[in-house]
């Protein structure tokens, strides 16, 4: 091969690289930026999830507290329980997740949260409903970082 045709595949190979690196560039940057808005979304979710379960928790131990001391009564229409506004708001927000579904599936927390909740309607113990909803509250935060040890079920 003469030298002046490895100088021209040489120089051909620079053009090239330094045409390309352009829109490699611009590829990792905007896929860096996906991953960056995905991870957002991720951790806006988990933190209304988190929220709203605790606004529920609270207001189910007081409407049970409130029952206990008689200050409402502890009657249910026709045998059934009705669950409350905040108790709604938790449930859909267990269900209507985009971007923490598969994390939440994998982890059971809305099966754990509808067993926390049916428990404590059904016997009443404070105790196990607050080790139940600390459990769940571990994972929800776990997910959230993926640090430290995976939190066990209750």
């Amino acid at each position: 091969m003469q030298q002046e045709t490895v100088t021209l595949i040489v120089a051909g190979l620079g053009i090239a690289g330094t045409l390309a690196s352009g829109p490699i560039t611009q590829y990792i940057a905007r896929h860096s930026q996906r991953d960056q808005w995905e991870l957002d979304k991720k951790t806006e979710e988990f933190r209304e999830l988190l929220d709203t379960l605790t606004v529920a928790y609270l207001e189910v131990c007081e409407t049970r507290h409130q029952m206990a001391i008689g200050v409402i009564p502890d009657v249910e229409d026709d045998g059934e329980y009705i669950p409350t506004p905040v108790e709604m708001t938790a449930n859909r927000i267990l269900r209507n997740r985009l971007f923490t579904a598969i994390e939440l599936e994998t982890e059971d927390v809305t099966r754990r949260w509808d067993t926390a909740l049916i428990n404590f309607k059904d016997t009443a113990d404070i105790e196990k409903f607050s080790e139940r909803f600390s459990s769940i509250s571990a994972t929800i935060v776990w997910l959230s970082t993926k640090k430290g040890n995976r939190p066990k079920h209750s």
